[in-house]
C-alpha cells in the first residue's frame, strides 16, 4: 500500500461526493481499483458514476498528441522500452485532460517527477547537431513548450501534492528533501500521508515495540513537516483492493482534510524596488546559492537547481541582496539607473 493507493482512495473519496474526478497513474492503477486498465488503451475508462481513470504507459493512447510527438522526437514507436517516458507521457497527459477535460478535479499517481521538471529548460537550451532532420528539431521545441505548459499546471494555484511516506526515519529524510524542492519549484504541498502505521492496542510484544517505533518517527515528521498536516494510514491486514475498500481506507485517511495549495513564486513592490518571494519549506540559508544570469535568477540547494524567468519589471533591476526566514527566499531588486527611464 503506497501512492497508488493513496491517490485511487483520494480520487473514490472526491467522486463519491459528487466531484466529477480523473485519476491518472502511471503503475498498478488497475490492480488497486480492481478494473482491467491496461486492456483499454483508447482513454479514461468509467468505473462508477463521477470516478474515471486512466492507465498511462508505453502502449496507452496511441492516438494521443503526447504519444505522437514523443515518438517523432526520440525517432521510435516502442516507447515502453525506453526508461522515464511514462512519467512524461503521464504529465502530457495530464496538461491534455485539465485543458480540455470535463474534470473537476484529476488526481495524477506517477513515479518521482522531481526530475522531469527541469526538463523543458533542458530542452530549450540543447544545441542540436547538424545531422539531426529538421522535424525532429521542431517537435524537439514542441516537446518542451508541451511540457512546459503541463509543468505550469503542476504550479498552478489550484494544484496541490501530497507526500506518502513511511514512518522511517529514512522516508522521513528523503519526503523533506522532496518536499524542499518542491518548493524551488513553485508547487504547494498540503499534507503528509504516513502509510503502514501499525495500530495501538493488545498484549502483543512485537506490535507494541513497533508503535513505539513509530510514534517517535511519527513525532519526528510531525515537527518537520508543521504546519502541515501529517495524515495517517494503518497497516491494514491485507491490501486494499476495489472500491469499497478504498473508501473506506479514505475515510479513515481524509476525513475533515481540504486542500489549501495557493502557493508559487511571485514578487512584491519594496520602498526602494521589488522583493521576490520563493517558498522554499526545510531549506536552510546556508544552503541555498543564488545567480543571476541574464534575464534569468538560478536558485541551487545542493545538486537540485531551478531557473527562475525573471518577469519584465525584474530584468531591468539589479540584485542587491536575498535573505531566507520560517522557509521562504526574499531576493531584493532595485531599479537599474541604466535601464529605467528618469522620472
Amino acid at each position: 500500500m503506497g501512492k497508488t493507493t493513496m491517490a485511487a482512495a483520494t480520487a473514490v473519496r472526491a467522486a463519491r461526493a459528487g466531484v466529477k474526478t480523473l485519476v491518472v497513474s502511471t503503475d498498478g492503477l488497475g490492480d488497486t481499483l480492481g478494473v482491467p486498465l491496461t486492456l483499454t488503451p483508447s482513454g479514461p475508462v468509467e468505473i462508477e458514476p463521477s470516478l474515471f481513470a486512466e492507465q498511462v504507459d508505453g502502449h496507452s493512447r496511441p492516438d494521443s498528441t503526447g504519444q505522437s510527438l514523443v515518438e517523432s522526437v526520440l525517432g521510435t514507436s516502442s516507447l515502453s522500452e525506453l526508461p522515464g517516458v511514462a512519467n512524461v507521457l503521464a504529465l502530457l497527459a495530464l496538461r491534455e485532460q485539465v485543458r480540455d477535460g470535463p474534470w473537476d478535479l484529476v488526481v495524477v499517481d506517477c513515479a518521482p517527477i522531481l526530475r522531469l521538471l527541469a526538463l523543458p529548460e533542458v530542452l530549450t537550451r540543447l544545441r542540436l547537431g547538424p545531422a539531426l532532420l529538421a522535424a525532429r528539431s521542431m517537435g524537439l521545441g514542441r516537446l518542451g513548450e508541451d511540457l512546459a505548459g503541463a509543468i505550469a499546471v503542476l504550479r498552478a494555484p489550484s494544484t496541490s501534492v501530497r507526500l506518502v511516506l513511511t514512518p522511517e526515519s529514512g522516508a522521513i529524510a528523503d519526503a523533506k528533501r522532496t518536499r524542499t524542492t518542491l518548493g524551488l519549484h513553485g508547487l504547494s504541498v498540503d499534507a503528509v500521508v504516513a502509510n503502514r502505521v501499525v495500530p495501538a492496542g493488545g498484549d502483543d510484544a512485537w506490535r507494541r515495540s513497533w508503535v513505539a517505533s513509530q510514534n517517535v518517527q511519527l513525532a519526528a515528521a510531525e515537527a518537520a513537516f508543521a504546519p502541515l498536516a501529517l495524515l495517517r494510514a494503518p497497516y491494514l491486514p491485507a491490501e486494499p483492493v476495489g472500491l469499497e475498500a478504498l473508501s473506506r481506507l479514505a475515510d479513515q485517511v481524509f476525513e475533515d482534510v481540504e486542500s489549501f495549495a495557493d502557493h508559487d513564486w511571485t514578487f512584491e513592490r519594496a520602498d526602494d524596488g521589488y522583493d521576490l518571494l520563493v517558498d522554499l519549506p526545510t531549506a536552510r540559508a546556508a544552503d541555498v546559492d543564488l545567480t543571476r544570469r541574464g534575464d534569468e535568477l538560478v536558485l541551487t540547494i545542493g545538486s537540485r537547481r531551478r531557473v527562475l524567468m525573471l518577469p519584465s519589471a525584474l530584468r531591468r533591476c539589479v540584485v542587491r541582496g536575498a535573505r531566507m526566514r520560517e522557509g521562504r527566499l526574499r531576493v531584493h531588486f532595485e531599479p537599474d539607473p541604466a535601464l529605467w527611464p528618469r522620472s
